[in-house]
Parts: structure tokens; C-alpha cells; sequence
């Protein structure tokens, strides 16, 4: 029950299903599909424990490029509630911290690995919720970030997760977080859980059981009519020029792999995947690794030719990721004389990142928008734009689906068109294939699919990477 006075969004069904879930369970992970509406979910089950004297509090710990966008939500929505948002640092954050009585803390990841015990002492306090966005950030055990929430979340009556994507590559990610969860030790060691699940290569349906003890998984196919994800691959030739490079860069580094052993190869992998970064970054702009080089690179003048038909002439919104900073820096002078541009990166402030998407989203102009998934890809809404062009695809699945779902989500009336720019005979075609058997093991866990893949990285398979398709 809600006091009065106190006005609550209306919800979708699915995100009623997920505040009974959140507060019956007390301890659970709300897997949303992007899009779907976590945020909103969550502030509803706390509004009504709060409401009902259960708890107190609300603390909310996210990736730093969300807290506004929690901060925006609440006051669109939650006028009632009173929010202190961490943004300080040292002596400062201490004091913001713990003179904080506002009903909504919210703190980034980074901040709470080093103020654990003055949250412990305001968790301690008073019956609060706790949780985690974006909870595919603890799924590794061994870090600082996965030790410090555990040390809260002991201290927290009502524990949840939030994340469209907890698997992002191996089932580790979910044994980080079922302990979260689950402190108990009724997981079992890490290990165990591995042996148990990592290679469950032809019926995931166990891990699946177990996940939904603890699990809610909703897709947009599922709970929303949104109009159809249209995916456009482009393969390009390379110019002679950058073509030579890639090819000198790539059989020097096949010639030193090739004849190692497998003991030696483990030994030498993380050199082994800087070389195999410098070739990703020679398909996508040259620039990145020999300073000097000014020529066009295959991708930019792909570049070139779809901003002039759709935005130039067409009008359109069109948003573009990278995963290469200077790469977006680079685009960005090359295509701010021509038409509105804007930059989301990590130097951008939380504010002018907010500012950029706001504008993106309503101003009627045409307008370009050149983002880093590892900023942007979580907690902003892009609907105005309904084509997205891949420059470069991240290695993580979670990037790559995420980023997908900032303009296929509620209020996109219109077809998306994903267009990804594949520079041929190069890693970015082996890169495609990796995503789609994440996509395919993702799915086998939390939404019944087959085919889970166990993502270890053989020399073969290094060697597979490297090779591509230019045999």
C-alpha cells in the first residue's frame, strides 16, 4: 500500500510481476532485458516497502555514468523521495556520506571499495534495500568491487541485483553474483559451481533451474510489441595501403605463435592479446597505432558515404559506437563541420553526457551522436534515432547487446536498422562470430536457448582469431 498523497507511475505487467518478485524474494536478481525497466521496477517495490514500515532506506550501487540517470529518475517520478547522490572524493565523500539522511544514497562502484565501513554503519542503522545496477560488475570473485558488496549486502534485509545481461563470457559471472545473493555458502565453492556448469555445451537446463531460484527473466519479445532489430553487415575492402599493414602486423605474429607450444602459449597470451588489440585497431583506423598516418581508412569512408545519405540529405538521427576513443575523436572533428556532433566518452562528465542525450533525443534537427559502449551502452534512452552504426564491435557481449537496446526499447515506434562495419579478411569477421556464440550462450542460460559455449581461448583458437579469413 502506498501512503496518500503519494502518486505512483503506472507500471506494465511485467513490472508489477517484478515488484512482487522483488519484495517476496527479498534477495533476488531482476534480469530485465534492456529497455524493459528496472529502474522503474525496483523504486516502485521500494516505494511500497517503505510505504509498509519494512525499510527505511534505499542504496543504490551503480557504474558511475548512472548515477545521474538513477538521480533523473527519481525526480521525475519519486519527487517524494530525498536522494543524495556521492560525487566527492577523500575527506569530502566521508563527510557527504555520513551526514546523509536522505531516504535514496547513491554511490558508484568505485567509491564503496573505499568506504566500506561508514556504509556498513548506515546500513546498520536502519532496515534499508540494497542494490546492485548493472550487477555483471561484481562477476568477478577475486576483486575488491565483489568483496565490499558482499560486506554490505550481509547488513541489508532486501538484496537485489539489477542487470539485462548478467552472463556477459563465462559462468563465473553468475556465481559472483548468486553469492551476492545467496551468502549462505548453499552455492558452493567456485570451483565446484565451474566443474558442475562451465561446460555444459549441450543442455544448459540445470543451471537454469538453479537460476531461477534466485532469477527473474524477461525479454521484450516476451513483454513489449517493438518493432523489429534489422541487422545490415557491411564488409569492406581496405585500401592496398592499410591492407598491407594488417597483413604485415598479422603474419609476423602468426610466425611467433605458431611455433610455441601450449604451455608456452599460456605463458605468452596477455602479450599476445595487445598484439591482437594493435590488429583490431589497424582494421578499424591505422591512426591508433602509427600516429602519423593520415590516410582514410576503409571504415571512414564507409563512414562518409551513409552520414551523407541519412543525415546530410535524409535528416535522420544516427547514432555511432567505437570502441576506440581517439577513433571517436577523430569522427568527431571529421563530421562536426558538416552537421550537429556530439562526443560520449569517459572524459565527458556525467552532466554533459546527460546534456549530449537530451539534446540527441529532442532536438527536431539532424545530428550524429559518437558514443563508447563502455560509457554509454547502460542507462540512456536514444529512441529518437533508429539506425546505429558499428565502427568497431567491443568484445563483450554485454557491450554489444546493451548498446543495441539504448534505441530499441519503449517509445521506438520504428524499425531499428543495426549496420555493422566489417573490414573483410580481418579479426573484425572473427569478432562477429564470437558475439553470436555468446548470444547463443546467454540465451541457453536465461532464456532456454541451446548451445551454451565455454569461452576459453586455446592457442588454436588464438591462432583461428588472428588468421581470419585471409587463408
Amino acid at each position: 500500500m502506498v501512503a496518500e498523497g503519494i502518486t505512483m507511475p503506472d507500471l506494465l505487467p511485467h513490472q508489477l510481476e517484478g515488484v512482487h518478485f522483488l519484495k517476496e524474494r527479498k534477495a533476488g536478481l531482476l534480469a530485465f532485458e534492456q529497455g524493459l525497466g528496472k529502474t522503474m521496477t525496483a523504486l516502485a517495490a521500494f516505494t511500497e516497502l517503505q510505504q509498509e514500515g519494512v525499510a527505511k532506506r534505499l542504496f543504490v550501487i551503480c557504474p558511475n555514468s548512472l548515477k545521474r540517470n538513477w538521480a533523473a529518475e527519481i525526480a521525475r517520478f519519486y519527487p517524494h523521495f530525498s536522494v543524495t547522490v556521492v560525487d566527492a572524493t577523500g575527506r569530502e565523500r566521508k563527510s557527504s556520506l555520513a551526514s546523509s539522511k536522505a531516504d535514496v544514497l547513491i554511490i558508484n562502484y568505485e567509491a564503496v571499495r573505499a568506504e566500506v565501513t561508514i556504509l556498513r554503519g548506515l546500513l546498520s542503522r536502519h532496515p534499508c534495500v540494497l542494490i546492485l545496477d548493472e550487477s555483471h560488475a561484481i562477476k568477478n570473485t577475486a576483486t575488491i568491487s565483489h568483496t565490499a558488496t558482499i560486506n554490505l549486502g550481509e547488513l541489508a534485509p532486501y538484496r537485489w541485483l539489477l542487470s539485462g545481461t548478467p552472463y556477459t563470457n563465462a559462468v563465473t559471472d553468475l556465481y559472483a553474483q548468486l553469492t551476492f545473493i545467496d551468502p549462505s555458502g548453499a552455492i558452493g565453492p567456485e570451483d565446484r559451481f565451474v566443474a558442475k556448469f562451465g561446460n555444459a555445451a549441450d543442455e544448459p537446463a540445470e543451471l537454469r533451474e538453479l537460476l531461477a531460484k534466485y532469477m527473474m527473466r524477461r525479454t521484450k519479445a516476451q513483454c513489449l510489441t517493438l518493432p523489429a532489430k534489422i541487422f545490415e553487415d557491411r564488409t569492406l575492402v581496405m585500401p592496398d595501403w592499410q591492407a598491407e599493414i594488417y597483413a604485415a602486423i598479422r603474419d609476423r605474429l602468426v610466425s611467433d605463435v605458431a611455433g610455441m607450444s601450449a604451455k608456452e602459449f599460456q605463458s605468452y597470451l596477455p602479450k599476445g592479446m595487445n598484439r591482437l588489440l594493435r590488429l583490431w585497431q589497424v582494421a578499424s583506423n591505422p591512426a591508433l597505432v602509427f600516429k602519423s598516418e593520415m590516410r582514410t581508412p576503409a571504415k571512414f569512408t564507409a563512414l562518409d558515404a551513409v552520414l551523407a545519405t541519412l543525415v546530410a540529405a535524409g535528416g535522420q538521427k544516427v547514432i555511432i559506437w567505437s570502441s576506440f576513443v581517439d577513433t571517436i575523436k577523430t569522427l568527431h572533428a571529421r563530421f562536426s563541420p558538416l552537421f550537429e556532433t556530439a562526443m560520449l566518452y569517459g572524459e565527458v562528465s556525467s552532466e554533459e553526457r546527460a546534456k549530449a542525450v537530451a539534446r540527441f533525443q529532442d532536438s527536431p534537427d539532424p545530428m550524429v551522436l559518437i558514443a563508447n559502449p563502455a560509457v554509454a551502452a547502460t542507462g540512456f534512452t536514444m529512441t529518437a534515432s533508429n539506425v546505429a552504426i558499428y565502427e568497431t564491435m567491443s568484445w563483450r557481449y554485454d557491450f554489444f547487446a546493451q548498446s543495441q537496446d539504448r534505441n530499441h526499447r519503449i517509445g521506438q515506434k520504428r524499425e531499428v536498422t543495426y549496420i555493422r562495419l566489417i573490414a573483410g579478411g580481418t579479426v573484425d569477421e572473427q569478432i562477429v562470430r564470437r558475439l553470436e556464440k555468446k548470444a547463443s550462450a546467454a540465451g541457453a542460460m536465461l532464456d532456454g536457448g541451446v548451445g551454451i559455449e565455454n569461452d576459453s581461448l586455446s592457442r588454436q583458437e588464438f591462432l583461428d582469431l588472428v588468421r581470419a579469413a585471409s587463408a
